[in-house]
């Protein structure tokens, strides 16, 4: 060991503990005799440990032949300063040191040890291995997602490009000049004005970033998304440099412009879609239309037929007719009503009405059909109901008849209930719960998703037992939505459905009689049977069949078959009520009621009811808008079409006298 005087040792030990390195002594066989603070801080042995022990103790076992080289220099004369290498913590991990070692000598100038210096650099050496990753993950990510890196000199023009981004291009590195005009002649002359344009606003403040189309050697172009900002100013604050990154976005431009071109043929083909089901809509109107016509002459018949002298057999072949024509009027009525929803023709009608005598018609209709089966029939209407409400009470008929028809058909034996429930309630509004519970045949659950699809029926065997169109569910479920309600259903097979229609109502202001005006109306009337109803029809049959049912209630009876002919029988006779056709040849039902209306006194006064196959609510708003006063479809419902003969017949008595 080399010596020291008494002071030497003693600056020489304050020293140690004052620096934050770790400094130790060795001897000239490299035992340890000095251990600094910062040694055991940064190495993890107090002194007590380690003074005395060689300093291989310190050294890795991959890193001592190195060692052995560095233990040589330093016998031999030389300093080592800043190597990088390993050292072992005490508590066994590796530590990142700066090692310096110095021979030292005795007063005779012989080799005596070596004092050595560790600074910790793990920080430094993580930061450079991140620094690593980093550059290893975007130079991946350059060459993986063809990147190229552009740096570009504000003064000199001069572009450079890195990432042998030529060569994505097709180019060799040496075929280009390093210029901005000979890398802006590549640029397609559409997009060259942009890329100008964006670089003079980058200058300004705004965010470079461009994409635009660049020629390739192969005279074709590719698609390259470019990002850059100023990276250097000069004295004056003026921009001198500018880097940046290119990006081959041609796969991504493609498949864009495959989509646009996808969209372009969706959108094409939706049109046609709604086009086809505008037609199909259409062709379900006409052809009901075309159906209904004949459907009157059937239906309006059967009345008439049973009101003559028939044997029991005959009334039996008469009933049956009746069933078939009610069940294929209800099918040409599912058809319609579902075309009209589809198309979008059917708009909400709001009008005051009562809820209660409303649900007591259903209900009375529900009562004979389900007694007619043998089926117990219960009925509850919450008395908390505020029962004048503004709706569509036509359409509100729809869901719950269909609903309740439902119920019956599917129902041969045990109970349906009809439940009516306040579920809210403010001043103005209330909201209603309608519930129809059967016992019948249950839904199958693999069929329920489906339950409101159009022509969706669950079983569809040849040899079903329930016959339908499938059609009714689809429409409730629509009208349903239109009326800002909800429709859910609960169901198990073999043990009854349970559905349910939610919907909110306004409260209607009460009148002081609870009458509706058409009640007050209907109640003066007194029908005079010599008054004469002219009947303007195209179709021969329908004539005769509406002069049995006219002259049957003691009304006398004029027909026309077009417009024309209507005139003149105006002219020649005094009309108390015209019955007029929509569909006829020449003109139609609108424009002769135009023209009657244009007519003189008393003529132009007569009452007007329209009569077509269409049904949907446009219709009768077409006919009110022409003139006419009322409006009734076909096949005729006789009881309702009687009622209305009184009232308008009656109401021109009432106020001529």
């Amino acid at each position: 060991m080399f010596e020291m005087t008494k002071g030497e040792r003693a600056f020489f030990s304050t020293a140690l503990d004052i620096l934050d390195d770790a400094m130790i002594g060795l001897t000239k066989d490299f035992k340890i005799f000095l251990w600094s603070k910062g040694a055991e801080k940064k190495l993890g042995y107090k002194k007590e440990e380690i003074v005395g022990k060689s300093v291989q103790v310190l050294i890795p076992k991959d890193k001592m032949s190195e060692f052995e080289n560095q233990i040589h220099m330093v016998q031999t004369g030389n300093t080592i300063e800043s190597y990088e290498t390993l050292r072992i913590h005490k508590n066994g991990k590796l530590v990142d040191v700066s090692a310096s070692l110095a021979p030292v000598y005795d007063s005779d100038g012989v080799f005596s040890g070596a004092i050595g210096i560790y600074k910790d650099i793990s920080e430094k050496k993580e930061l450079s291995r991140r620094l690593q990753r980093h550059e290893e993950r975007y130079r991946l990510a350059l060459e993986g997602g063809r990147f190229g890196v552009w740096d570009f000199d504000i003064r000199t023009n001069n572009l450079f490009h890195y990432n042998d981004w030529e060569k994505i291009l097709g180019y060799e590195a040496d075929e280009i000049e390093n210029h901005l005009d000979d890398w802006l002649k590549l640029v397609h002359p559409e997009d060259l004005p942009n890329v100008v344009c964006k670089y003079g606003k980058h200058l300004e403040g705004e965010e470079y970033i461009v994409e635009y189309r660049i020629r390739c050697k192969n005279e074709e172009y590719k698609w390259i998304r470019s990002k850059g900002r100023i990276s250097e100013w000069g004295d004056e604050g003026n921009p001198i440099r500018m880097v940046g990154t290119n990006e081959d976005i041609t796969k991504e431009k493609r498949i864009q412009e495959e989509l646009k071109e996808k969209y372009k043929q969706l959108e094409l083909l939706k049109r046609e879609a709604e086009k086809a089901n505008k037609a199909k809509s259409q062709f379900l109107a006409n052809m009901s239309h075309e159906i209904r016509t004949p459907m009157n002459g059937v239906i309006a018949t059967i009345p008439l037929l049973q009101l003559t002298d028939l044997t029991e057999e005959q009334r039996k072949y008469v009933q049956m007719l009746k069933n078939s024509a009610d069940t294929l009027l209800a099918i040409i009525n599912d058809l319609l009503d579902i075309s009209k929803l589809e198309s979008g023709k059917i708009e909400l009608n709001p009008e005051p009405f009562n809820l209660k005598e409303t649900l007591s018609s259903i209900y009375e209709d529900l009562l004979v059909a389900g007694n007619s089966k043998g089926l117990e029939i219960g009925y509850y209407l919450d008395p908390n109901i505020d029962f004048h409400i503004i709706g569509d009470e036509l359409k509100l008929r729809i869901i719950l008849t269909n609903l309740i028809n439902n119920a019956v058909k599917f129902t041969d034996k045990g109970s349906i209930s009809f439940r009516i429930k306040l579920i809210a309630s403010d001043v103005k509004r209330e909201t209603i719960e309608f519930c129809v519970k059967d016992t019948g045949i249950g839904i199958e659950e693999s069929y329920q998703e489906k339950i409101f699809d159009n022509f969706s029926q669950g079983d569809l065997s040849s040899r079903k037992k329930y016959v339908g169109t499938g059609l009714g569910l689809a429409i409730v479920k629509r009208l349903a939505a239109l009326m800002g309600g909800h429709i859910s259903f609960k169901s198990k097979v073999g043990e009854g459905s349970t559905f349910y229609f939610t919907c909110t109502f306004e409260k209607a202001n009460r009148r002081a009689d609870g009458l509706k005006e058409k009640d007050v109306v209907e109640q003066k009337i007194r029908p005079i049977p010599d008054k004469v109803i002219l009947c303007v029809e195209d179709n021969l049959i329908n004539q005769e069949i509406m002069e049995n049912i006219i002259t049957k209630k003691g009304y006398k009876y004029i027909a026309a078959y077009d417009g024309n002919e209507a005139l003149e029988k105006l002219k020649d006779n005094q009309i108390a009520l015209i019955l007029m056709d929509i569909q006829m040849p020449g003109r139609n039902g609108y424009e002769i009621t135009k023209m009657i209306r244009n007519m003189d006194d008393p003529i132009k006064d007569v009452p007007i009811i329209g009569i077509t196959a269409y049904t949907i609510y446009e219709d009768r708003e077409k006919c009110i808008q022409a003139g006419m006063n009322d409006y009734i479809s076909k096949p005729l419902d006789i009881g309702e079409f009687y009622k209305m003969l009184d009232l308008y017949l009656g109401n021109s008595i009432n106020s001529s006298t």
